[in-house]
């Protein structure tokens, strides 16, 4: 922190923008400068209700993140942190911009199955290829890395960002609950079967906030692993048509950014 410091004043900056990281803040008002936070969760929270860090720590990061000028939180952030802070706003969703995709036109439907970027469902999505390959009434897109040789229903599809690019394009997304998938799933609204993490407090939050709106549907890992061919037409039979249903009548704003943007600018020029 000390260099951090150091850097922050030798290169006078005029403001900090950070993702949940607490000691920016505390940097910034060393060098009494403003600072500004955008999550969906911070990590004292994280730390109370995933690991045990002991309870000096925690509060050490609560303190840092008091420090900052003001702090944004898009939908579905714990209610705990809003209450905890004086100096934090809701916004909408912030979301990435989709690359322009060609895709092929099939009355088939299209799935995308999607890793995350620790590639903690890779060895789930290769040692599932086979079953994939029988459901020939779909069409699934999988990442190149995982996929040795296409089949008549399974592609390959190159990069990260082309990957999310799809999740407009496509009528089924499989992955892991990250909040930015989420995101991207519910603005699109495009139906998604997502991963339970039993021991990651922020993946169990995301996705009870969704399936309380029954916005989407769940698959444990030890299923996907296992059962996937069953679970998977189960869904589709049973839950996909009123989760599409539900998704098309909801109504989540994704310009979030320009409404942080317009606010740090209106607190830097101390409008």
């Amino acid at each position: 922190i000390k260099e951090e410091i150091e850097e922050v004043k030798k290169n006078n900056y005029d403001f900090i923008i950070s993702d949940s990281v607490p000691h920016a803040h505390y940097v910034a008002h060393e060098c009494s400068i403003p600072s500004f936070g955008v999550f969906h969760f911070d990590w004292s929270w994280f730390c109370r209700n995933s690991i045990h860090v002991e309870a000096s720590i925690v509060d050490r990061i609560e303190k840092m993140y008091e420090k900052s000028t003001m702090l944004y939180t898009p939908p579905f952030c714990p209610k705990s942190i809003i209450e905890r802070y004086k100096n934090i706003k809701e916004v909408s969703f912030v979301i990435n911009k989709f690359d322009k995709i060609d895709i092929e036109d099939t009355s088939r439907k299209k799935v995308l199955i999607m890793d995350n970027g620790t590639s903690n469902l890779s060895q789930v999505i290769v040692a599932n290829l086979d079953n994939i390959s029988t459901l020939e009434d779909y069409i699934f897109y999988i990442d190149s890395k995982l996929v040795k040789q296409e089949a008549d229903n399974i592609k390959k599809v190159n990069g990260l960002k082309k990957i999310h690019s799809l999740i407009p394009h496509v009528d089924l997304v499989i992955a892991r609950a990250g909040f930015n998938t989420l995101t991207e799933s519910l603005i699109t609204k495009t139906p998604g079967l997502f991963v339970s993490e039993s021991k990651n407090a922020e993946i169990k939050h995301n996705i009870s906030c969704i399936t309380d709106r029954d916005l989407c549907g769940t698959i444990s890992p030890d299923d996907y692993m296992n059962k996937f061919t069953s679970c998977f037409l189960k869904f589709m039979k049973l839950d996909y048509e009123r989760i599409s249903k539900n998704l098309k009548k909801s109504n989540y704003n994704s310009n979030g950014a320009k409404e942080i943007a317009i606010d740090i600018m209106r607190i830097v020029k101390g409008e």
